[in-house]
């Protein structure tokens, strides 16, 4: 640029706009929910800075001895260590598991088994072994193996996981459920009436176990909770402002998430909800929800330590979210509230043409710290051409008595199937439940490409996992899909006539924070969901399965 010529006017200094910065905070709810101020920075901007705080302090608190780990199980659950954790300890440091504190689910489960006694956990296990729907595996003197394996694949990868541990597995006889989802429930009372007999060193009458002064699946519920007392307010609903997950774990619970029990096939299904079942049951399986008194276990299924070719984040071609399936996670019936199923609102939704959908623009570049501001309408149509590749794919299964399946297969656009190396080419993609939990999540967290997640059952790695940093946590009546992709892909990149209902400037997304969260779920996938990492699981599981159905508890423990 030209020097000013003498006695020209200099031109004034253009100072850069200095951007404003966010004075609220958001408010983190006990029900696992970030409530957006709009006063505050966008929420996904503090959602992953909390996640990666949090998952650096959970990494750097770890046991690092045996000694360190004994104090610390003490220090959590009020016990010793069952016998053998030494040998556990052994295995997880050999084969490089990592956070070897983190299995709190066991806990979760096995802790009111301690409400009852051994002789009679032995007796009702002996009654599940005859059932059906079971099998059962055995591990003795004589090696391990399966009986009644209706399930024989099933019952295989059970087996295929412990058997890395060896001889160091306790003997044990353990009733497992062949289905897919859990089944087994019991009251609210019930359960405290375990665990309040299990701190007192005592057991209650399994004959006269505490009766619940209420019915289905409230029954299962803290008095005071949302789902067993509604107050005729859906908080997560008529909150002045919109949420999104923080804590997944928290966030499925359909006692403080009463709307689970609508939005979700498997819950739907028994309407109201099951009777409690007067006992305590010791069987596994491979699903559950908050509501089952089921002992979690490992899902092998469709495991894969690598998958083949992924793509690059730079070299994927297309940016918006996919998901190809079937319209499972209820029975396609008359009778059946099949259209509040979960996969059908999601087709719902991501089909409209018409109306609009509030969202939170992306924050521009450099402005990362600027309040997050009131949403924005934009025409859901637009939005949906733009951001989503989501179908449903081949015929219509699990079809009942009447026209459910007709309706279905009219009310949207089916698709082929698609192959693994077909969805490789997509940056984002989504896992959603199907009759219980999502087998595909492994894979897809090891594509390359940033997972999109929503489910109401907890895994057998859900304290080893952090979402916003992993993976992007969905709730369950999609209210957060649109501000999470549009936060990620951009809002389209155009001007746009707020006057029309469109709202707001064009925006860039945030490719880079994708890139990084999904190589991050990748390297979790790889480090943290080995077979020896499900395999240290359910070794420590049989460990706490073993002394809670021994006569002898106490000979069961193990101290330093």
């Amino acid at each position: 640029m030209d020097a000013p010529r003498p006695g020209s006017p200099i031109p004034p200094v253009r100072k850069p706009k200095t951007p404003t910065v966010a004075t609220g905070k958001h408010t983190y709810r006990p029900d696992g929910l970030l409530q957006v101020n709009p006063a505050g920075r966008h929420p996904i901007i503090e959602l992953t800075d909390h996640a990666q705080k949090v998952w650096n302090d959970k990494l750097a608190t770890q046991s690092r001895t045996l000694k360190d780990a004994v104090a610390e199980y003490k220090r959590r659950y009020g016990r010793k260590p069952p016998k053998g954790f030494d040998k556990w300890w052994d295995f997880v440091v050999k084969h490089k598991v990592q956070l070897p504190d983190e299995y709190d689910q066991i806990w979760r489960n096995i802790e009111p088994f301690w409400g009852v006694d051994p002789r009679d956990l032995q007796e009702l296990q002996k009654e599940a072994e005859k059932r059906e729907d079971t099998y059962t595996i055995i591990n003795d003197e004589q090696g391990m193996r399966a009986i009644n394996p209706l399930d024989v694949p099933r019952a295989e990868d059970q087996m295929a996981v412990m058997r890395l541990a060896g001889s160091s597995l306790p003997h044990f006889r353990a009733t497992m459920s062949i289905h897919d989802g859990p089944g087994h429930v019991i009251s609210y009372e019930h359960r405290e009436a375990l665990k309040e007999a299990a701190a007192e060193g005592g057991y209650i009458d399994i004959h006269d176990p505490p009766q619940s002064s209420t019915h289905g699946w409230a029954a299962n519920c803290a008095h005071g909770s949302p789902l067993r007392h509604p107050s005729g307010e859906d908080e997560e609903h008529d909150s002045p402002s919109r949420t999104f997950i923080y804590n997944h774990y928290q966030s499925m619970d359909p006692c403080t998430h009463p709307s689970h029990v609508l939005y979700n096939g498997f819950l739907a299904s028994h309407r109201e909800g099951p009777g409690p079942h007067p006992t305590l049951i010791p069987t596994f399986a491979i699903c559950s929800t908050a509501f089952h008194a089921d002992i979690l276990t490992v899902a092998p299924e469709q495991w894969m330590e690598e998958v083949d070719d992924p793509i690059e984040w730079d070299q994927k071609s297309d940016e918006r979210i996919l998901w190809r399936g079937s319209n499972t996670g209820i029975l396609f019936q008359d009778d059946m509230p099949w259209n509040s199923s979960q996969r059908v609102r999601l087709m719902s939704a991501v089909s409209r043409r018409d109306g609009f959908q509030d969202v939170y623009l992306p924050p521009r570049k450099g402005e990362e710290e600027a309040p997050v501001g009131e949403e924005v309408r934009m025409r859901a149509g637009r939005l949906n051409n733009a951001l989503m590749d989501i179908a449903f794919a081949g015929e219509p299964i699990q079809c009942g008595e009447g026209r459910a399946c007709e309706e279905v297969r009219a009310m949207f656009d089916w698709r082929n199937k698609q192959q693994f190396g077909e969805a490789n080419v997509y940056k984002y993609v989504m896992d959603i439940d199907g009759n219980g939990w999502s087998a595909r999540f492994k894979r897809l967290m090891t594509s390359k490409s940033l997972v999109f997640k929503t489910t109401i059952h907890p895994e057998w790695y859900q304290d080893r996992v952090m979402p916003w940093l992993h993976y992007v946590p969905i709730q369950n009546d999609f209210s957060d899909l649109y501000d999470a992709m549009l936060f990620f892909h951009g809002d389209l990149n155009a001007e746009v006539d707020q006057s029309k209902g469109d709202g707001g400037e064009g925006r860039r997304g945030h490719d880079e924070l994708a890139k990084k969260i999904a190589m991050e779920g990748r390297k979790w996938s790889l480090e943290f969901w080995r077979m020896e990492d499900m395999c240290a699981y359910q070794f420590r599981l049989m460990l706490e399965y073993a002394r809670i159905m021994a006569v002898d508890r106490e000979k069961m423990s193990f101290d330093i």
